[in-house]
């Protein structure tokens, strides 16, 4: 702020030193001629000469000041750089890492597999530790993991070192229930604060900055987090308690194995009509069955055939089974996601869990008997 104010000052110095300058001159030409006709030219020069030494030393106290205003905000000692622990360098754990890092947060990385944390230390400018007792020293732990489960091992081995008054954000796609007790344990426990912040976006969104990011916690918790979360995405959500965000999550993830799945059969059978896999999506597209699955995920995923590894089979069905099963805590039926769920569970025994989740057109591929592409 104080270079900005430096460079604006400056920039109005040199106006007024011009404009001066030509007021001046113009003045003693017109001085010239009023002496030549009623005064001596000496009165002309004096009082002339007078302006021009005012003009001077105006300059120089405000080049003075100014320079005291800069080397000052130049010495100053520089604002202590949050340290952040991320705890899993996966597909989204690894670039979210690489911006925060970038975004010029000390960045500390663990991962169970410790060549990857130093890998992404000399990549990115990390700082790989080996144990997670080294990551006490952070101001916010951030945990992106397979699922809660392993969020939840990661806070009992944590709890002993964590320092009063670290906050913990939970990127992992986790279970409300589950969020809802580690919350509670690393509150007692350490008096840490917890906030369920999932994301979505996908690894290219994690690396820019760009990511859609829900959380559910404490007003308080959040706003702690504020500088955080924005480095990740431009506009971070508070939507209720803990537990929230990760519900929100399940939803959205559910909705997303639905229209997946939906788009399959409905294009399967479309092409069985002899319709062109690509203008059919070209087509829906621009209707009302457009969906981010026949947006993304079909053109480029599934109909170039390549199937890139970006949210595994498994993920998907784990989402959509935690969707299903936090509506039976409250007994509520979910009768289109129970089906879908069990379709996701099939492609899962086909298929495993580490493909892509978009290989799951492959079963319907096969009841079909047409590829989609």
């Amino acid at each position: 702020l104080v270079i900005y104010i430096f460079c604006l000052l400056s920039l109005i110095i040199v106006f007024c030193c011009l404009v001066f300058f030509f007021v001046f001159f113009f003045q003693a030409e017109d001085g010239i001629r009023d002496a030549q006709e009623s005064r001596g030219l000496g009165d002309v020069y004096k009082r002339q000469g007078s302006r021009l030494l005012f003009l001077v030393a105006a300059l120089l106290v405000a080049l003075a000041v100014l320079h005291v205003l800069y080397d000052t905000s130049s010495t100053a000692p520089d604002e202590p750089r949050q340290t952040v622990a991320v705890i899993g360098l996966g597909i989204m754990g690894a670039p979210m890492a690489q911006t925060l890092a970038r975004a010029g947060f000390r960045t500390l990385v663990w991962n169970r597999t410790p060549g990857k944390a130093l890998q992404h230390a000399a990549a990115h400018g990390s700082m790989a530790v080996e144990e997670l007792s080294d990551l006490s020293e952070a101001d916010v732990v951030i945990t992106s993991l397979p699922s809660s489960v392993e969020v939840a091992s990661i806070a009992d081995q944590m709890v002993p070192v964590l320092r009063p008054g670290t906050l913990w954000l939970d990127t992992t796609s986790g279970s409300p229930s589950m969020s809802q007790e580690i919350s509670a344990k690393l509150q007692n426990l350490a008096g840490v604060s917890f906030l369920d912040t999932p994301v979505s976006g996908g690894p290219g969104g994690a690396g820019k900055g760009k990511l859609t990011i829900m959380a559910g916690g404490t007003r308080e918790a959040f706003e702690s987090a504020a500088t955080v979360l924005a480095a990740l995405g431009p506009d971070p959500i508070l939507i209720g308690g803990v537990g929230s965000a990760h519900a929100l999550k399940a939803a959205n993830n559910a909705m997303l194995a639905t229209h997946i799945w939906a788009a399959g059969e409905a294009i399967a059978m479309a092409m069985k009509f002899g319709v062109n896999a690509t203008d059919a999506v070209r087509i829906i597209n621009k209707a009302s069955g457009f969906s981010a699955a026949t947006n993304g995920i079909f053109p480029g995923r599934i109909l170039n055939r390549e199937f890139p590894k970006n949210f595994g089979l498994g993920m998907m069905e784990k989402d959509v089974r935690i969707a299903v099963e936090s509506a039976s805590s409250f007994n509520l039926k979910l009768p289109v996601l129970e089906t879908v769920l069990g379709m996701w569970e099939d492609a899962k025994k086909e298929f495993g869990s580490d493909v892509d989740c978009s290989e799951a057109i492959k079963l319907i591929e096969h009841w079909a008997g047409v590829p989609i592409q």
